[in-house]
């Protein structure tokens, strides 16, 4: 394949995406497709993490929003504790940064995706901090958003 026919392919999945995530949460889809952007460089980085997965994430962290702070100190798009991950920051970045808090979220993944016994859930489960439902809520939501790209890139090729 083409690195056109590549970057046309994501296109195609990045927007159905950007519009689900836009409806969803009512945000305006320049910003949205700023995020889904992120998660999609993120995701090329970070071997086993997907942009659907960052996404997910993103989505039941901070429901899209990327100036809140919760009561731990978790800030951002992807609810990161500085603290916990002082390695992973540079001096004078914000976690209230998307690109940051997206490529800090997406490390921290990566990091407990290799570490963990049992894969995907079991790095969900640390990163949620063992919070009921979350490992649940965010696979299906990971299926939910590649199906909704994987329909848009088949609908493209069919048509």
């Amino acid at each position: 394949m083409a690195s056109s026919d590549l970057e046309d392919e994501h296109g195609v999945r990045k927007e159905a995406i950007t519009s689900y995530l836009a409806a969803k949460f009512n945000k305006d889809e320049e910003t949205v497709r700023e995020y889904v952007d992120l998660a999609w460089g993120e995701a090329e980085k970070h071997e086993g993490v997907s942009p659907e997965l960052i996404l997910a994430v993103v989505q039941k962290e901070s429901g899209l929003r990327a100036g809140i702070k919760n009561k731990y100190g978790a800030q951002g798009l992807m609810q990161v504790v500085a603290r916990w991950h002082p390695d992973k920051l540079h001096r004078r970045e914000s976690l209230f940064d998307p690109s940051v808090n997206i490529r800090v979220g997406a490390e921290i993944l990566q990091e407990y995706l290799t570490k963990a016994k049992n894969g995907l859930p079991g790095a969900l489960k640390k990163y949620s901090g063992n919070s009921r439902g979350y490992v649940e809520s965010i696979i299906r939501e990971t299926k939910r958003l590649a199906t909704i790209g994987n329909k848009a890139q088949d609908d493209q090729d069919e048509g």
